[in-house]
């Protein structure tokens, strides 16, 4: 995924897991534009990465990647992808969230 993302243009930065991603968004704030993250990870998943986001970044747009069948996909504004993800859809999901006028929703959390 990171490399359609470059491969289109966008600058991307990968993390391995949550924990790593939540050092990313301290390290990088405010200028991340989009969260792009496993809607459940081990130790910190998606969902607990956009409140900490969105308090540092209030303009973050999240876009959450989950497998087939998963109960908590779909609640909130976020786009929620479901794996595989085909490039175009991917890129389509991406400019989609960009352009969005919608806000984070999770720094009250």
């Amino acid at each position: 995924m990171a490399e359609t993302l470059r491969s289109a243009g966008y600058t991307v930065l990968e993390a391995r897991d949550g924990l790593e991603g939540l050092g990313l968004i301290i390290e990088h704030s405010p200028n991340l534009d989009l969260l792009l993250a496993e809607l459940r990870c081990q130790v910190v998943g998606g969902k607990a990465l956009l409140a900490p986001a969105c308090r540092r970044i209030p303009g973050i747009r999240a876009i959450f990647l989950t497998t087939a069948g998963d109960s908590a996909a779909g609640e909130g504004q976020e786009l929620v992808l479901t794996k595989p993800v085909p490039e175009a859809t991917l890129l389509e999901a991406v400019r989609r969230a960009l352009a969005s006028r919608a806000r984070c929703q999770g720094g009250a959390a």
